[in-house]
């Protein structure tokens, strides 16, 4: 892996706050991938909080197996501070114009 996450946070609608191995602090949303059976487990708020990383891999993992790698979380994610310039409503607007794009392409979640 390119990009090693050194602790994650969970917020709001499905949003991950990652602080990735440079300092650097980006925000993803896990909507886009809440479609696929592995992640539909994390639609209620409770379980969504319990993302952690998983100390052997660097991935973000779920107690039902889920799990979200560290490469694909900083493509699809933005940095914090351009979240706040643009607002949320916006961001997400982008996001999910993006992610139809790579779903045209068979871009995937997982490892």
């Amino acid at each position: 892996m390119l990009h090693e996450i050194y602790d994650v946070y969970t917020a709001g609608s499905h949003l991950l706050f990652l602080k990735f191995d440079d300092g650097e602090w980006r925000v993803a949303s896990v909507r886009p991938f809440l479609k696929k059976p592995e992640f539909e487990p994390l639609k209620p708020p409770a379980f969504f909080r319990q993302a952690k990383i998983d100390p052997d891999t660097g991935l973000v993992t779920w107690p039902n197996g889920a799990y979200l790698n560290s490469d694909v979380l900083y493509a699809w994610s933005v940095p914090r501070e351009l979240v706040a310039e643009i607002g949320k409503a916006a961001w997400l607007t982008l996001l999910s114009k993006f992610l139809k794009n790579c779903c045209l392409y068979g871009i995937n979640s997982r490892t």
